[in-house]
This record gives C-alpha cells, sequence and structure tokens, in this order.
C-alpha cells in the first residue's frame, strides 16, 4: 500500500500500523492502541515525506542521549585526529584512478525516520544503474537465493564482483575506509558511532511493522551487526541484532562494539 508524498494519510488500515514520532511531521492522528504479534503482519509500503514512521517501545531518558553525544564527540574527534592520513590518501587515490567527486552523499533514514545526506569516500564509477542494488535490496530483504552468494567459500548476503566497484573502491570497503567521511555526520548529529546501519529510504518502504523499531536510535558508523559477522547474516538476522542493541544499550555495550570494530577493521574482515 503506497501514499503519495504530497498527500496527507487517511487510511486507518495505515494508521494502525504506524504513528508519527517526529513533530515536524505535524499528522493529525491520535496515538495508537497496542498493536498485535508485528511479526504476523504482511509487509506495507511506507510514505517517506521526508520522514518515516515507527514505534518506540519505551522512552530513551535525557541522560543517556547526553551521555552517549559525549561519547559520539570525543570518539569522532579522537577518530578524526588519528585517521587525517588515511583520508588525505583515500581522496588522493580516488581524485587520481576515476572520474567524480571524491565525497559521494546519499539519502539515509535516520532516527524516528528523519531523511539525511550520509557521507562516504566514492568507491564505484559515476556510471553505474542504481536498479542494480535496489533490485538486490529487495532480494536481500525478502532473504531468496538470489541475495545468497558464494564467496572465498562462504555463502554471504551482498553483491559479490560488483562491476560497478572500482579497484580502489575495492580497498576503501575492503577496510571500511570508504565510510570514514561519517565522521562528518556523527559531529552533525545526524548518526552516532555505534548503531544500526543507515537503511536507504526504498530499503525501509519493504520493511515490515518489527522491523521500524530499528530506527527507535540514531544510525551508527559501526554497529553490532558490523561486528557479528556483517554480510555473513541474513537481513533479519541483521535486525534482531539491531533490537538486541537497542533493548540492552549499556556502556560497556558501546565500548565493547567500539573495541571490536578495530579488530574487524584491521583484518579486513569489515565488507
Amino acid at each position: 500500500m503506497t501514499t503519495p508524498t504530497t498527500a496527507q494519510p487517511a487510511s486507518e488500515d495505515w494508521i494502525t500500523l504506524a504513528r508519527a514520532v517526529h513533530a515536524e511531521a505535524e499528522l493529525p492522528f491520535a496515538p495508537l492502541v497496542p498493536l498485535p504479534n508485528p511479526a504476523s503482519l504482511p509487509r506495507t509500503e511506507v510514505p517517506t515525506c521526508g520522514y518515516l514512521f515507527t514505534q518506540r517501545k519505551r522512552p530513551v531518558s535525557a541522560a543517556r542521549h547526553v551521555f552517549k553525544r559525549t561519547i559520539d564527540l570525543l570518539c569522532a574527534v579522537t577518530l578524526l585526529l588519528i585517521t587525517w592520513p588515511v583520508l588525505l590518501i583515500a581522496a588522493i587515490a580516488i581524485k587520481l584512478t576515476s572520474r567524480g567527486p571524491v565525497i559521494f552523499r546519499q539519502e539515509r533514514v535516520g532516527r524516528n525516520g528523519r531523511i539525511f545526506s550520509c557521507y562516504k569516500f566514492r568507491s564505484m564509477y559515476m556510471e553505474n544503474d542504481p536498479k542494480y542494488h535496489r533490485q538486490f535490496a529487495r532480494e536481500w530483504i525478502f532473504d531468496t537465493e538470489q541475495s545468497k552468494q558464494e564467496e572465498g567459500g562462504k555463502i554471504v548476503h551482498k553483491l559479490v564482483a560488483d562491476p560497478r566497484i572500482t579497484p580502489v573502491g575495492r580497498i576503501l570497503r575492503k577496510f571500511s575506509i570508504d565510510e570514514l567521511p561519517q565522521i562528518i555526520n556523527v559531529l552533525k548529529g545526524d548518526m552516532s558511532m555505534v548503531g544500526p546501519r543507515p537503511p536507504l529510504p526504498y530499503e525501509v518502504s519493504l520493511y515490515r511493522t518489527w522491523h521500524l523499531r530499528r530506527l527507535d536510535v540514531m544510525p551508527g558508523l559501526t554497529g553490532l551487526w558490523q561486528v557479528s559477522g556483517r554480510n555473513l547474516l541474513s537481513f533479519e538476522e541483521m535486525v534482531r541484532l539491531d533490537l538486541q542493541y537497542v533493548e540492552n544499550w549499556s556502556v560497556w555495550l558501546e565500548f565493547k562494539i567500539l573495541l571490536k570494530t578495530v579488530f574487524v577493521v584491521l583484518r579486513g574482515m569489515a565488507y
């Protein structure tokens, strides 16, 4: 079920599946009644209108927000100071080996469904068809056989030998260097150091209702999924890890994920 982006939602079914969680959306309907088991509900397309909608199981304390934001700023500044030579070398390599901008901007879905511009080092050729990834995302979310490919004797959930990726881009992705510009997103407050992977709007349009709960927190530069197998895991395994993080957040879990990320990146296991 799709709602035009310019119209106010009117369907009662739509209202029972989602509620507005951002004040700027200004959607005129009442809070939801308790839902049935979300896993039993059919898939639904969720209209964007600049914002997407999710359910929050419980409120997050202001103290947690302040503490986590402090950790984010300290870690982001430290990471920037440590990695600036890598950032410089990567930028030069991208500029000298392929046509196009060094930094790639892409719309992603953040906390409470807010759309933001996510920054990455460009790792693909300029002439590529976005339908290629859009189709794969559908297969991945629906967990079809087409989303499972073999690489190094293992079944992975990613596009293997993607022709859109440049030779330099493959190196950047192997060590997650392409994601370092997201430090800017962390400093801006769009992302956190740790959190769920920021999805694309067309991916969220395919979510089941219970998948939307991963949008209850800010997306992260790294997260439980990234250090627990990443592309070896299915989409629903990723979501369950995200919800485990949302429901069981602690200072120790935050630092544990950050430490494991260093190990994963240095071993080239990030992509």
